[in-house]
């Protein structure tokens, strides 16, 4: 045989070993995604079968247990699989992404590495929230939260929320309402927490962020009943106009949402009037805004169709505010939406035909705006594939702008 003759029967080989190696990993790859997906499947279903106290606390297991033995990406993607099959799980989502912070916590207080990407915006960021709270709950120290708050900055860096995300968890955790003597009284049971924020962040905007989880914690706290604490019906804003810093006012006018729609057992119709009582034009914007938000993590438990008629509701009782009203809803969608395709129920929210042409454009940029502040550059680009108009150019353009040449 020729030299060339053993050459081209040698590459004909190596191509045919190459290609059974391919083939062999491609095999194993299902074979492993095969029996992740059925051993996920075989839980669920497990799961599904024990009392509500049981399931919770089923799911729970299966979120610990992928921490303990693959770490806090799998973890997560435990998290958004239940979310995707169970209404139930997907509607506490965020309490259950709090525990992957907290058992993430552990592994950096021992000096253990794990994984800090994009799936820690999963369920509002809820990660950052459980972090925090037991980084400062086990006795860290305000330098130590900050500087956790600047590296997960960093390791972030293309996520325009995580550094402000971050100063919410440290809210969060600065406000437990464990001082007995301001059980029954609003203000002094925040007071600390609002003090400890002044202390730790280096701007306004951190300021505000770490206050806005001082004020979540307080609607918990008093929907929940907990530390003597009773919800005004007549007026559960009435607490954010005695706040002196405007930072204050507006995380307050913010996070009171959640407390003004159970006043009024989830009603969306019925909660707006309650925006009105605010004195301040704008901070009524903020609230209702916010107050939509809430009213679409709500929606989500509905079938799709639900979401037109929670826009319906912002035409017929908010529109003289019906923009606001409805970036509200699209930011409650991007924010509680299934783990890692929020984009796809938010998109084709903005684009109902009901939406008047102003109150679309003002969707469709927040939008973009949104979505850059949860994705990379490769998911990036899927949001703005799904729109063929002119919009779908310029979001792409403004994600080009925007994201470090490193992160493309």
């Amino acid at each position: 045989m020729t030299y060339f003759g053993v050459l081209k029967s040698t590459k004909s080989s190596l191509i045919y070993i190459l290609a059974s190696c391919l083939l062999i990993e491609l095999v194993y790859i299902g074979a492993v995604f095969t029996i992740d997906y059925s051993r996920r499947a075989n839980k669920q279903a497990l799961c599904l079968q024990n009392t509500k106290s049981d399931r919770y606390q089923c799911w729970q297991d299966a979120i610990e247990s992928a921490l303990k033995t693959k770490g806090v990406d799998a973890a997560l993607d435990e998290v958004a699989y239940f979310h995707d099959l169970q209404p139930e799980f997907a509607n506490d989502c965020h309490a259950f992404v709090h525990i992957v912070g907290n058992e993430a916590y552990r592994l950096y207080a021992e000096h253990k590495d794990f994984a800090l990407t994009t799936k820690v915006t999963y369920c509002a960021y809820g990660f950052f929230h459980g972090f925090l709270e037991t980084l400062i709950q086990s006795g860290g120290t305000f330098a130590e939260a900050r500087s956790f708050c600047k590296y997960a900055a960093g390791k972030l860096s293309t996520l325009y929320q995580a550094e402000d995300s971050c100063y919410h968890g440290v809210g969060h955790g600065v406000t437990d309402g464990s001082d007995p003597r301001a059980w029954g009284n609003p203000q002094a049971i925040i007071a600390p927490g609002l003090d400890s924020c002044a202390k730790i962040a280096p701007g306004s905007e951190q300021l505000k962020s770490c206050a806005t989880g001082v004020f979540n914690s307080l609607a918990i706290m008093t929907i929940a009943g907990e530390n003597r604490l009773v919800p005004d019906t007549a007026n559960p804003y009435g607490l954010c106009a005695k706040q002196e810093k405007p930072e204050y006012r507006r995380a307050c006018y913010e996070q009171m949402n959640t407390l003004a729609m159970h006043v009024v057992d989830n009603q969306f119709e019925r909660a707006i009037p309650l925006v009105f009582l605010i004195a301040d034009k704008t901070e009524q914007k903020v609230a209702l805004s916010s107050l939509a938000a809430a009213a679409a993590s709500g929606s989500l438990l509905q079938p799709q169709e639900n979401d037109k008629k929670v826009a319906e509701t912002c035409h017929q009782f908010a529109h003289m505010y019906s923009v606001d009203c409805i970036r509200g809803l699209l930011g409650g969608l991007m924010e509680h939406g299934k783990p890692g395709s929020e984009y796809v129920r938010a998109y084709a929210f903005c684009t109902l035909p009901l939406l008047t042409a102003d109150e679309k454009n003002a969707c469709l940029n927040y939008f973009m705006i949104y979505a850059r502040s949860l994705y990379d550059f490769a998911k990036m680009q899927d949001v703005c594939r799904l729109d063929k108009s002119a919009w779908g150019t310029r979001c792409m353009e403004y994600a080009l702008a925007t994201f470090p040449k490193t992160a493309k």
